[in-house]
């Protein structure tokens, strides 16, 4: 602000405007200072939001690796326990003939 005008007001053309007087400078102020703490505070849930977005991929990402190995284990004892189930249709299927 240079002597009253904003250079937002400086680049406009046409008229120049009144200058503002030190009450309307103070108040402007006023709401430009809430202007910026309500964005800060939206930016603050954001990067709130954001950093526990990034904790819980690292949480994902740590866990990942040990239920692969899990899923591993287990797929040979499904695939055992699916055999054993179509040998037992089988055995069923044959006693009813």
């Amino acid at each position: 602000m240079l002597d009253g005008w904003s250079l937002r007001e400086m680049d406009q053309p046409g008229p120049r405007p009144r200058p503002r007087k030190k009450k309307e400078m103070q108040e402007g102020s006023a709401e430009s200072a809430i202007a910026e703490l309500t964005a800060a505070v939206a930016i603050q849930a954001e990067a709130a939001h954001q950093r526990l977005l990034f904790e819980w991929g690292q949480t994902v990402m740590t866990r990942l690796p040990w239920v692969w190995m899990q899923l591993e284990g287990h797929e040979g004892l499904a695939y055992e326990d699916k055999v054993a189930a179509q040998v037992r249709v089988l055995d069923e299927a044959t006693t009813s003939l």
